[in-house]
């Protein structure tokens, strides 16, 4: 019988013959810790399908680099292509020079600390970024685990960076209005109209970039978030962050604005993606341009530095202390909750307690109020 039961454990173990080491010791592969023969046997297929195929995995020669790459086999299929797409660059720039040549089984706890302390210490990864690595390592090693090539996971107990306080920076009334000021001036600047957009619909950088033609209804002053440019620019996506479409109402600045956009890409020879923002020769923007583009107007204006992203923030801010109701705001910044939106901008809900009260007062006549209980009681006092 090629399925046994151990008789601790009660679950079914198999040993397969799997030819010789060139020293001349007979190869074998056992595998356990299955609930029954039905479970033992897919597996023993799977695993003599390997040996026939040359492709079993030994694990005192396989090197962390080798098994890197059968993970990302099986891994591609179960993930966003852009996920994936992220998860290939941190393994190619970082991972795989720093621990690619180490056996599998070498690979320690204490190593991959070290990697870690090293990506924050001489490259400055922030906490975000460290985590998508462990993240890759822990599920590598759980591969390695369910094959049987690793006892244990090394990446269980790692320590991160403290998290950042993420600096949110927002321009008031007065900085948008300098901003404002150039909007007549012949070299304000190619992306200007973008900047723009972010700052008065709340949409994303890779919204914002991946915006096409069909999509903008200038008559009813629409724009439907249906696509974003991903991160590196490499490609188009019709999957919005927050994973649903949504339409954007804009001002009439913003639809002066495309119209003139819209009026100056006559000199464009081809743009086969219909993109509203796009480069001189119809390729997409690649996303960085645009921080390129707010630092220089920061710099040049005076304004207070910024990340593109808090231009987002800055809409919020306005609608809010305008006192927009928080699900309007929550839809128009494509957040999937309200409780969200409130959790990113609760910074803000302190200060407009002020209003509140200043309504308050404002609807029940408060200085009526406070004569009549001064001469109140300064009556009972006369008495």
């Amino acid at each position: 019988m090629k399925f046994k039961i151990d008789q601790k454990t009660g679950t079914y173990y198999f040993v397969i013959s799997a030819g010789f080491y060139p020293n001349g010791k007979r190869r074998q592969i056992k595998r356990s810790g299955f609930k029954n023969e039905k479970e033992a046997e897919k597996e023993y297929i799977a695993v003599k399908n390997e040996i026939q195929q040359e492709t079993f995995v030994d694990p005192s020669n396989t090197t962390f680099g080798d098994f890197l790459e059968k993970w990302k086999e099986q891994k591609k299929s179960k993930v966003e292509e852009s996920t994936f797409i992220r998860y290939e660059r941190l393994c190619r720039l970082q991972i795989i020079p720093a621990l690619g040549r180490m056996k599998l089984q070498k690979v320690s706890t204490r190593i991959v600390q070290d990697f870690i302390d090293t990506l924050v210490s001489e490259i400055g990864f922030k906490r975000k970024t460290c985590l998508l690595v462990t993240t890759i390592l822990r599920d590598v090693f759980r591969f390695a685990i369910k094959k049987e090539l690793v006892k244990v996971n090394p990446v269980q107990d790692i320590d991160l960076p403290k998290p950042n306080e993420a600096k949110i920076v927002i321009w008031d009334r007065e900085d948008i209005n300098v901003f404002l000021s150039i909007r007549h001036k012949k070299h304000r600047g190619k992306y200007y109209s973008a900047i723009l957009m972010a700052l008065l619909t709340g949409m994303r950088k890779g919204e914002i970039l991946g915006l096409s033609w069909d999509k903008v209804d200038l008559k009813n002053g629409i724009i439907y978030v249906e696509q974003i440019l991903e991160s590196d620019g490499s490609r188009l996506s019709n999957k919005t962050k927050s994973k649903k479409f949504r339409q954007v109402f804009i001002p009439k600045m913003i639809k002066h604005e495309l119209m003139i956009q819209r009026e100056s890409q006559k000199n464009v020879p081809f743009n086969p993606h219909n993109l509203v923002f796009c480069t001189s020769r119809g390729k997409r923007v690649i996303p960085n341009t645009l921080n390129d583009v707010l630092d220089k107007y920061c710099s040049n204006l005076g304004l207070p530095r910024m990340k593109f992203h808090d231009l987002r923030h800055t809409h919020a801010t306005l609608m809010i202390t305008e006192n927009v109701n928080i699900k309007i705001v929550q839809e128009r910044l494509g957040h999937s909750k309200s409780s969200t939106t409130l959790d990113i901008y609760t910074h803000i809900l302190p200060s407009m307690q002020k209003i509140v009260v200043d309504k308050l007062d404002e609807m029940f006549d408060c200085d009526f109020y406070c004569d009549s209980i001064e001469l109140m009681a300064a009556g009972s006092l006369s008495k």
